[in-house]
């Protein structure tokens, strides 16, 4: 039975049991991770079904443990020629680790899943990397979700003290916005404030259960936080990374929202 403590060390621990140790992408994370345990374990709805977009090898293992009957994970579709499912096993402690990897082009491809099917979807730091079409997305994930079915999202927060504090100082305030030298195109395209992750949510039919920012990737801004307050502007939600549940309340309410789109 899966022990559900959130702290960094269980992260540590579940990194190491599935080899993954050593990824400087993954370890750089930890904080992340643990506060996105901290959300999931309090998952209450049915457990047959679970998909985790941009899948990741603990949040995987931590789905089956939690007692989902299916769960798949996604990678991006890069090439017309990629299998459409690919089943991906892992034993770690004993404990068998199945789930089917998906690939999909996310702005432009629905999610080869039956209406209806899903019970909980993960959508940690995906939305950020959209280019285009983020509601092409967001719709279908209402699609696929059960009536009532919940989405556990993540993703960094444009307006954290940290990028207060760089506005301050006459720099850009992005989290990653740079050109890659590989001329890879997965950087951020979009970042988001709570309003306009509250705005994107809300047209795809979700209701807000729960919105929280907290510091993951750096430490808050104490400059920043004290020229907010002398100036009496809002210090709320500044922490670094956004993090929202929400659940399937109904089917999308505006496809294009004005508040994302011209």
């Amino acid at each position: 039975m899966l022990m559900q403590d959130a702290t960094i060390e269980t992260v540590i621990s579940i990194l190491e049991k599935t080899g993954e140790s050593k990824n400087p992408w993954l370890t750089a994370h930890q904080l992340r991770y643990a506060e996105t345990l901290k959300r999931l374990y309090a998952f209450d709805g049915e457990r047959t079904t679970a998909l985790e977009l941009g899948a990741t090898h603990i949040f995987q293992y931590i789905l089956a443990k939690m007692g989902f009957e299916t769960v798949y994970g996604t990678q991006f579709r890069s090439s017309p020629e990629q299998t459409d499912r690919k089943p991906f096993e892992l034993t770690v402690d004993g404990f068998p680790m199945r789930s089917t990897f998906l690939t999909v082009n996310f702005e432009e491809e629905p999610i080869p899943l039956p209406d209806e099917s899903l019970d909980l979807v993960l959508c940690c730091e995906v939305i950020e990397h959209m280019d285009v079409d983020p509601m092409f997305l967001m719709s279908d994930l209402n699609r696929v979700l059960k009536p009532g079915g919940a989405l556990l999202m993540t993703t960094p927060n444009c307006t954290s003290s940290q990028n207060v504090l760089k506005i301050l100082h006459g720099y850009r305030p992005h989290f990653f916005m740079q050109y890659m030298k590989n001329r890879s195109p997965y950087r951020h395209n979009f970042e988001y404030d709570i309003h306009a992750l509250l705005a994107l949510t809300q047209a795809a039919g979700f209701e807000c259960t729960s919105l929280e920012t907290v510091d993951t990737f750096g430490k808050s801004s104490e400059e920043a936080l004290e020229f907010l307050r002398k100036n009496d502007l809002p210090t709320a939600h500044r922490g670094d990374n956004i993090f929202f549940i929400g659940k399937k309340s109904g089917p999308v309410i505006e496809r294009w929202p004005p508040e994302l789109y011209v």
